[in-house]
């Protein structure tokens, strides 16, 4: 949180009694039950996997589920287990409004195996050299920081 915190304008508060709060595992945006939950359970050990977990909390959904991602994406729909396809469903350009330029370095980018039904390649770029990296991730992108701000107003 302190890293967010840094980098943008969202403050992080101790809750006491406040009405929205976060708890333990992620929808994306504020509820209207009042608790925000983030699930850091199983597989949620990495510092980036917090961090994208959080991102959600604040309001932004995956980047390869932006509207525009089959300009820079090949889905390979066949290599993602079933469970898992809506992780990579588009959104609509209401749900899934754009602030800056497709982010091959956004944290809210999953690597190129992400739920991959026998480890073959669920999604490549278009862009040649690049390499899609979800785990390594350590931080926000210049991006990811513009398009908090951008929703924040600040």
């Amino acid at each position: 949180m302190r890293h967010i915190s840094q980098k943008t304008c969202i403050k992080f508060i101790n809750r006491t009694n406040e009405k929205h709060y976060v708890d333990c595992y992620s929808y994306v945006g504020v509820r209207n039950n009042g608790a925000q939950s983030i699930s850091l359970g199983y597989g949620c050990h990495s510092f980036g996997t917090i961090l994208h977990e959080i991102i959600h909390a604040i309001g932004f959904y995956h980047a390869h589920s932006r509207n525009d991602r089959d300009e820079f994406l090949n889905i390979q729909w066949n290599n993602i287990k079933d469970k898992f396809q809506s992780q990579f469903r588009k959104l609509d350009a209401y749900s899934g409004k754009i602030y800056t330029p497709f982010d091959y370095d956004s944290i809210m980018l999953y690597g190129s195996r992400a739920f991959s039904r026998d480890g073959s390649i669920t999604m490549s770029p278009k862009k040649l050299g690049i390499v899609l990296r979800f785990i390594s991730k350590k931080s926000l992108s210049q991006y990811d920081i513009k398009s908090i701000n951008k929703l924040y107003n600040c």
